[in-house]
């Protein structure tokens, strides 16, 4: 059951790259010639595939983090102590 439901979500984010790429052969659900209406669908798509990420593992919230609390987040998850360093980053 597992299998299936990872295959899916697999699926879906294929489509939803596929979307993005404007592969839809003209099937546009929202035209794009509306203001601000036309763009709801990528902003759709865009989420759903950004949740597939996060289903699989993916943390997309770390871009706006920058690159400290990113090696911070990974030495917690190590489990390492507080002075040690990593990939050759010192401590502040």
């Amino acid at each position: 059951m597992k299998f299936f439901a990872h295959l899916m979500m697999f699926s879906l984010g294929m489509l939803c790259i596929l979307y993005l790429m404007n592969l839809t052969f003209g099937f546009e659900p929202l035209q794009d010639n509306l203001p601000l209406i036309g763009n709801l669908d990528e902003l759709g798509v865009s989420a759903i595939l950004l949740s597939v990420l996060s289903y699989f593992g993916l943390d997309t919230t770390v871009v706006g983090r920058g690159l400290r609390s990113w090696v911070d987040g990974k030495k917690r998850l190590a489990g390492s102590k507080a002075g040690e360093e990593t990939r050759g980053l010192p401590e502040r």
